[in-house]
């Protein structure tokens, strides 16, 4: 009795697939593992634009100024990334005040949380998938 195992499409050639030309089951496996970074890193240089432009379009402010200055930087590799995003200190000066409100009269508009919360939702959804 022989066993054989076949697989429809190619290999998924990512970084970590290696070959195994006498055992085609380990060049797949590795090519899967090699899936999952690959996700994770296009993922994370989509929510560093997607999470600037969010932010920039929940800026309540009107002169502009505030949306202008949203910023976003990504760094990191396969194993660790930091996406940071929002409006960095001091520019402009009053974005904290709209960030998260005043107890003299300014609502709290919070965008830069929500992108967060909705960026680190749609992260666990590549995740699992």
């Amino acid at each position: 009795m022989t066993l054989t195992w076949q697989t429809s499409g190619g290999v998924y050639q990512g970084r970590h697939t290696q070959e195994f030309p006498e055992y085609p089951a380990a060049t797949w496996a590795t090519g899967e593992l090699s899936r999952k970074p690959d996700q994770v890193e296009n993922f994370m240089r989509g929510a560093q634009i997607s999470s600037r432009v969010a932010v920039a379009g929940l800026s309540r402010v009107d002169t502009g100024r505030m949306r202008g200055e949203v910023e976003s930087y990504l760094s990191g590799s396969d194993e660790q990334y930091v996406l940071d995003f929002g409006w960095w200190e001091g520019n402009p000066h009053y974005a904290p005040y709209q960030e998260f409100g005043t107890r003299t009269g300014i609502e709290a508009m919070l965008a830069v949380h929500s992108v967060f919360v909705a960026q680190f939702d749609m992260l666990k959804d590549v995740m699992s998938s």
